[in-house]
């Protein structure tokens, strides 16, 4: 199974980010593209992803994340713009941003980091990018072109989520579908 540790937004938050989703996915169609949204219940901002792993390293990647979380104080995150990548000229991802907040999604990251390196656990070596994945594009012919609504919406602010709690996921394939779901989840006990 394939684990990544993230933080849930709170239910508004998904909510206006599938809005966006269904009118994004418009203009995909419209313009001769298909998209691959992720299901609402699978919006989460991912901290770090721990990769294949077993079911029962399931406690001890639980154990570690306590660790961490016990020093982590609740923090509030402000969900704001809209990015394509590599670039909305040929978006193959749609992703939202952090506008406030980063800094403590960013320490987070890096205690986790630094906690699962030192427990042997392998790392991802590409820069960490506090990112929510709305969705993928694809085309089958030519490129599909975001530049216009990407610049027309992507400063769009998707309002403030309170958070206090981390969870670790995982995703496998039955039957040729995805399936995720929740593994553990690990409250920040620090005081503010």
């Amino acid at each position: 199974m394939i684990m990544t540790i993230g933080l849930e937004p709170d239910l508004k938050l998904v909510e206006r980010l599938t809005f966006l989703q269904e009118d994004l996915g418009k203009i995909l169609t419209h313009r001769g593209a298909d998209s691959r949204w992720c299901r609402p219940e699978y919006i989460t901002l991912p901290l770090l992803y721990i990769g294949q792993q077993e079911d029962d390293a399931v406690p001890e990647i639980a154990k570690i994340m306590a660790e961490v979380g016990r020093e982590v104080s609740p923090f509030s995150m402000e969900v704001a713009g809209i990015s394509a990548m590599p670039a909305p000229a040929c978006p193959r991802l749609i992703e939202v941003g952090i506008a406030s907040g980063k800094d403590c999604v960013e320490a987070l990251h890096e205690r986790l980091a630094k906690a699962f390196s030192m427990a042997n656990f392998a790392s991802d070596r590409r820069p960490y990018r506090a990112t929510i994945l709305l969705g993928r594009t694809v085309t089958y012919t030519d490129r599909v072109d975001l530049t216009d609504a990407i610049e027309a919406i992507g400063n769009l602010n998707f309002g403030k989520t309170d958070v206090f709690e981390m969870v670790l996921c995982g995703a496998e394939l039955l039957d040729s579908q995805p399936v995720h779901r929740v593994l553990a989840r690990c409250d920040f006990s620090a005081s503010q």
